[in-house]
Order: C-alpha cells, then sequence, then structure tokens
C-alpha cells in the first residue's frame, strides 16, 4: 500500500522499489506479482507491465484485477483487439450477460473503441449510479474525450469521497485532462502534487 501511496505522489523510482521490495519477500504471491505489473502500468511502462500481468495470469487466470489492468495496458500500446478481449474476459468473470458481451463485440466490430467504450458507458448507465463509481465513469468519460462529462463525474466523485480520486494523477485515463485548468484545480483540493 505505500507503493501505492508513492505512486499517488509521482515517486516512482521509490514506488519501484517498495513493490519489487514486498516481492522478494513474497515472491509466489499472485498479489505481489499483480502489484508490479501495476507499478509498471502506472509508470507507463507498457512493455514491462503486459508480461508482468500475462505471467499472473498464467499462475491464475481467474483474477478481474490482472485482466483490468491488462486491458488499459493493451489500450495504451494500441493493442485495441487484445484490450477488447481483456475487457470481455474480465466482464465474463464479473457476471456480465451472454447478451451484453455480444453487444459489445457489435458494437466494437461496427464503431471501433468509440463505439465500445460508448457502448460500455450505456451499460453503465443503464445499471444505475449505484451499482459502479462516479470516479469510474468519469474515467470512462475521459477515454471518449468527454472532458466536460468527465469533469463533472470526477466533481461527484470528490463530493462522494470515493476513494478511486487518490489515484487520478498517476491513472493514465485521464492523461486527456492533465492539461485542464480544472484537473490542477482537482488535484489542489485533493492535496495532491501537480
Amino acid at each position: 500500500m505505500y507503493s501505492h501511496y508513492l505512486l499517488s505522489m509521482g515517486r516512482m523510482q521509490e514506488s519501484l522499489q517498495v513493490s519489487k521490495r514486498a516481492l522478494e519477500h513474497d515472491p509466489a504471491s499472485p498479489t505481489m506479482q499483480l502489484h508490479l505489473g501495476f507499478h509498471y502500468l502506472t509508470a507507463r511502462q507498457y512493455d514491462l507491465a503486459i508480461p508482468q500481468y500475462l505471467k499472473v495470469l498464467q499462475a491464475d487466470p481467474s483474477l478481474p484485477d490482472a485482466h483490468n489492468q491488462l486491458v488499459v495496458a493493451y489500450r495504451q500500446k494500441g493493442l485495441l483487439d487484445q484490450s477488447v478481449a481483456e475487457y470481455l474476459q474480465v466482464e465474463t468473470l464479473l457476471g456480465m450477460t451472454p447478451d451484453q458481451i455480444a453487444e459489445l463485440k457489435a458494437a466494437y466490430a461496427k464503431s471501433g473503441m468509440r463505439g465500445f467504450w460508448l457502448t460500455v458507458l450505456e451499460f453503465t448507465e443503464a445499471s444505475g449510479e449505484s451499482k459502479i463509481s462516479p470516479y469510474q465513469i468519469a474515467s470512462y468519460c475521459a477515454i471518449l474525450n468527454k472532458k466536460d462529462e468527465s469533469f463533472e463525474w470526477l466533481e461527484k466523485a470528490y463530493n462522494a469521497h470515493d476513494v478511486g480520486l487518490v489515484a487520478i494523477k498517476s491513472d493514465s485515463d485521464f492523461d486527456n485532462l492533465h492539461s485542464d485548468a480544472r484537473f490542477a484545480d482537482l488535484l489542489h483540493r485533493l492535496k495532491l502534487p501537480n
């Protein structure tokens, strides 16, 4: 958890040292292996993150967090087919219906990543706000480059004390918002370094 704190503070090298030390103490732990992948993901080292996640999933293919984080690594590398496949895998593990999976596949086939994420956002909105955090909805809006909507959801997340906000500076889903003055204001209110 200290490594997560260091990531949120932008102290990447210190975080890596803590992650590697934790892994030395428990090298067989899927949690520690997953955490090292998360460090690489947060540091935007996707070429290191992807094989780390594949290693975790080889040991335990039922870990939703590993699939979820691999979705992001593949997407950021431009490996969109793999990203969508991982997203569908994790949603299957979490109980998404076969009809919804088919609808997401069709959206991707017809309209690419934009259509895919618009459909994810529609499913999220249809499920009701209480089932998903405002931070997560804000990230979907940011992925879709719906900046104003993303900031609206980030404000809801802030007002709800959404724990996801501690990672906002290091979450690559929000990279396209960094140059906006509203992002700097949010970091200031969260007492996170710019």
